[in-house]
């Protein structure tokens, strides 16, 4: 068992949390690695990624075999990355709230804060976001933003 950063939104909006959460991280992806092609030798992302593999332009794939979990797979400065999108756990936050939430999970290393805050504030619009940075010690979940 791995360490997992998460985050969940109360929402049950999965299409437009789903498309907010995948703008923002291809936005991100791409501006890190518009600052890495500026400072090298190439033109262009194009260029730069068909000659490294430290990132893809942006989310490089999404697959689910069931509608109710989804992974989001992207590489950022080096880190292949995997985003959990899970539907169906409301359960697991039942101390927190009783609305339906839509969770998101990463493995907790490298940048695991940078891309997880990408995420909080693109689920902002839907709903109060809660956090759990490391979900193996006993903090729990902390609400970081409140749907006023």
């Amino acid at each position: 068992m791995s360490v997992s950063h998460k985050v969940f939104v109360e929402s049950s909006d999965i299409k437009s949390v789903a498309q907010s959460v995948t703008k923002a991280l291809n936005e991100y992806v791409r501006a890190e690695l518009d600052k890495t092609v500026e400072k090298s030798e190439f033109e262009n992302r194009f260029h730069y990624t068909i000659n490294n593999d430290d990132f893809t332009n942006g989310i490089r794939s999404a697959e689910t075999y069931d509608f109710e979990s989804f992974r989001f797979f992207f590489t950022v400065h080096g880190e292949v990355r995997m985003l959990w999108m899970h539907t169906y756990c409301s359960c697991d936050v039942r101390d927190y709230t009783d609305n339906n939430v839509i969770i998101f999970s990463l493995d907790h290393w490298g940048l695991h804060k940078q891309i997880m805050n990408v995420v909080i504030e693109a689920l902002k619009p839907f709903g109060n976001v809660w956090q759990d940075e490391d979900d193996c010690d006993d903090s729990g979940y902390e609400m970081v933003l409140e749907c006023k």
